[in-house]
């Protein structure tokens, strides 16, 4: 691990504008690509090669979101992460969020607040699956300080080796660890990236920005199944609405002109 000088210094660089994104994870904020900004770090990590640098740049609460991974109903697990908080400017609250076949949210352990520390900090907890739970997620929540909502100064945190593991397991979590990241994410390419979903969660309608003639939209419930599909005019902020939805927790895919694929997850309420 490197000297904590190395953290100092590190806070004081003038970062790269590029956007950047980890692999299997997802943005969710209430002005996209404005509220906080990710930077993979190779200098300073608690295992593996990177950590995932976050810069809160408002007082937006932004999220960052792992990709969804199957669950076993019962299981017992235990949820652990890495996090290096030193900036009383903000904290991260991270939890395992649980989902049943309909979408509908069932609440397993609490979740924990980061605090401010000298050095990297592993945070963990066990509990057992809800019974009704088919499908979990994993949600960082970044916050400012010392009020919650009144933004005073950027703040940074950093996060690694994010695991869930049930009894006897592997790591359910995709890219835990932070190695792999999407550079340059507004680049054109025949990829799938992240997809930006305002309000989220929403119960009447949700816009979508998007770089590029979009021509087709997909929202899908967790089971895979399509339930609303569009076609699209190409507008740059796509307004879905969403009142023939029940409530629950989808995927929304759109698919630009370029055959890049945009992603996201959408709660209804």
């Amino acid at each position: 691990m490197k000297l904590l000088v190395t953290f100092f210094i590190l806070i004081l660089i003038d970062f790269a504008t590029q956007a950047q994104v980890p692999i299997n994870w997802t943005l969710d904020e209430i002005n996209p690509g404005e509220d906080f900004t990710l930077m993979p770090d190779g200098s300073f990590f608690s295992e593996g090669m990177k950590a995932c640098h976050m810069q809160l740049n408002s007082s937006a609460v932004p999220y960052l979101i792992s990709d969804v991974y199957y669950i076993t109903p019962g299981a017992e697990y235990e949820f652990s992460f890495d996090v290096f908080d030193n900036d009383t400017a903000g904290q991260v609250k991270v939890y395992a969020d649980f989902y049943d076949t309909y979408g509908f949210d069932i609440f397993g352990q609490p979740p924990v607040f980061s605090s401010d520390s000298s050095g990297w900090q592993t945070i963990s907890w066990v509990g057992a699956v809800p019974g009704q739970a088919v499908v979990g997620f994993v949600r960082i929540k970044f916050y400012c300080q010392p009020d919650l909502y009144d933004f005073n100064q950027t703040a940074h945190v950093w996060i690694d080796n994010i695991s869930y593991r049930e009894t006897g397991g592997n790591n359910l979590v995709t890219n835990g660890g932070f190695e792999e990241w999407a550079v340059g994410i507004d680049e054109s390419g025949n990829t799938e990236r992240p997809l930006s979903i305002y309000p989220n969660p929403a119960s009447d309608f949700v816009n979508i920005p998007v770089t590029g003639s979009s021509e087709v939209i997909i929202i899908s419930d967790l089971m895979g199944r399509e339930v609303l599909k569009m076609n699209t005019s190409g507008n740059e902020i796509l307004h879905v609405d969403l009142r023939l939805l029940t409530e629950g927790l989808y995927i929304i895919t759109v698919t630009l002109g370029n055959d890049t694929v945009l992603t996201g997850k959408l709660l209804k309420e």
